[in-house]
């Protein structure tokens, strides 16, 4: 997915049930919005700072034990 844009991004995440982990704060919480405006559908944003990899890992790690998959539909998270 390599220079696709940020909606194609999330588009295709949408396509194959998959929620997006991005650095891009300010591109996706509009694109969450637009999504929520037009009511369309995701599945999940999660907004993660800019960490050492495997204090990313671990945050997502934490994420995924406290939110079941099913509740990232429509959601925009940060980590």
């Amino acid at each position: 997915m390599l220079r696709k844009s940020d909606e194609e991004q999330l588009l295709f995440g949408t396509k194959h049930s998959r929620a997006v982990l991005t650095h891009n704060r300010r591109h996706f919480e509009k694109l969450h919005s637009d999504f929520v405006q037009k009511q369309l559908e995701h599945f999940g944003i999660v907004i993660a700072g800019r960490r050492d990899v495997y204090e990313m890992a671990r945050r997502v790690a934490l994420l995924l034990k406290a939110i079941p998959g099913d509740l990232f539909r429509n959601q925009l998270f940060y980590i």
